[in-house]
């Protein structure tokens, strides 16, 4: 393989941290455009190594439409070089200081985006640890399109050992897998900050649920639930912090922190935040202020999953915008209330059977950015999720607008009716019938 820069032509600089540098480059053959993080591994210690070596074992094997796609990796003599598909909006941290808290409508938007990646990297084994709006990127730089968001920054991500893969998330938790402190300060979770090997306290795949919690909050109104500064344990007696032991679960976490994060780890331990004032009385609805409340509840088994999260009723009738703005994607919740007896709300375990449909066919939709016949889908998707599913080959949900039927089962070579296939994160693939022929309008331009 050529030398890396003989492939690519480095550009402009796009940013720099204590450990790397990131790029606009060009390769060479192609034209094509894309970043390049470039690492040196002389400035980084042992556990910085291993942290990169995750990163990239990771992502690589990452593919959804709302996480940065990693299109290889070099390794020459000092430097690591990782290109990643350009992302021209910046970090979402940069938008909301930009502009504070978004609307609740557009709220909801990029966060059922971001928290179907979670929940995709969740099926997967993987918890990123590290949630946060600086991780979070956004395709363009245009305004009202910030659901284009993708996740990034896989450095301290955790991998579930293989017999917990699959596990429900009670059983998940229980098992405690992980016990290191790590992720930013204001975004972690309170298991995380009491983990401890020596004393049997560790944390499962919901610390990430705290995290978008965190998230959320913000996204709604700009501020965060748990600051450094501030709060009612402001006037504390420093003198607190040498009488704590780290035994006790509900102290601030290890003694060699500074006194200011272990009062904002005392905070988030207590589970304590506010929802008041004019914006939250009479702009964000109660289903958010819940859904909030429910992502930062202590327990960890009272904690929702990201599959809970993403069939909370905060989502009813919210409508995806497509890849590319041009298809308009039909209502996730409909399909749901659909299926529920007249009148009333879907049961639990209806909510989680229109999820268990959904995430089959996202399953399916991951793996192509740009479909050309649906029987390419049935051929090389349906075999790969049918254990998820557990369903016969050829079977597919669709959604009949005439009939007002939504997620129905049906055979391949269905006819007469529209079949909505989502591409990613979002319900964007929009199959048509064309004659004898079943064809898909490719959405992902």
């Amino acid at each position: 393989m050529l030398p890396f820069n003989k492939r690519y032509t480095l550009g402009k600089q796009l940013g720099e941290g204590a450990t790397a540098k990131v790029y606009h480059i060009v390769h060479n053959s192609t034209g094509n455009t894309y970043a390049a993080k470039v690492v040196s591994k002389k400035k980084l210690n042992s556990t910085q190594l291993n942290d990169l070596d995750m990163e990239v074992s990771t992502t690589k094997h990452l593919n959804h439409s709302s996480i940065v796609h990693l299109k290889e990796t070099k390794t020459e003599g000092d430097k690591v070089y990782l290109v990643l598909e350009e992302m021209h909006g910046g970090e979402l941290f940069d938008r909301i200081v930009d502009q504070g808290g978004f609307s609740e409508k557009k709220a909801r938007e990029l966060f059922f985006n971001l928290t179907s990646a979670v929940a995709y990297c969740h099926r997967k084994g993987i918890v990123h640890r590290d949630l946060k709006p600086e991780n979070i990127l956004l395709k363009t730089a245009t305004k009202g399109d910030e659901h284009k968001l993708k996740l990034a920054d896989f450095g301290i991500a955790a991998h579930l050992p293989k017999k917990l893969i699959g596990k429900s998330p009670e059983e998940q938790e229980k098992a405690m897998p992980f016990a290191r402190l790590c992720g930013s300060p204001e975004y972690m979770a309170p298991e995380v900050i009491q983990a401890n090997k020596k004393f049997k306290r560790g944390y499962g795949p919901k610390c990430d649920i705290w995290s978008l919690g965190v998230v959320l909050y913000v996204l709604l109104c700009g501020e965060l639930p748990f600051t450094l500064d501030g709060g009612d344990e402001e006037d504390e007696d420093e003198d607190e912090d040498e009488m704590e032991d780290e035994n006790d679960p509900n102290s601030g976490g290890p003694r060699n922190l500074s006194p200011g994060v272990r009062r904002l780890f005392r905070r988030i331990c207590s589970g304590k935040f506010h929802m008041k004032g004019k914006l939250w009385s009479n702009k964000i609805s109660t289903p958010a202020k819940k859904l909030i409340s429910k992502m930062l509840t202590v327990d960890v088994l009272l904690r929702p999953s990201a599959r809970q999260v993403l069939c909370d009723k905060w989502f009813q009738g919210m409508q995806m915008p497509a890849a590319d703005n041009s298809v308009a994607s039909p209502s996730m919740y409909p399909s749901l209330l659909a299926t529920a007896s007249e009148g009333s709300l879907p049961t639990e375990e209806e909510r989680m059977l229109f999820l268990k449909r959904r995430e089959f066919l996202l399953d399916i939709g991951s793996r192509f950015s740009r479909a050309t016949e649906l029987e390419v889908l049935l051929k090389d998707g349906v075999e790969r999720a049918r254990g998820l599913m557990h369903a016969d080959r050829g079977t597919i949900f669709v959604v009949d607008h005439e009939n007002s039927q939504m997620w129905t089962t049906v055979a391949e070579g269905l006819r007469g009716k529209e079949i909505v296939i989502p591409l990613g994160a979002g319900l964007v693939g929009a199959c048509y019938k064309s004659g004898a022929v079943i064809n898909v309008k490719d959405a992902v331009k």
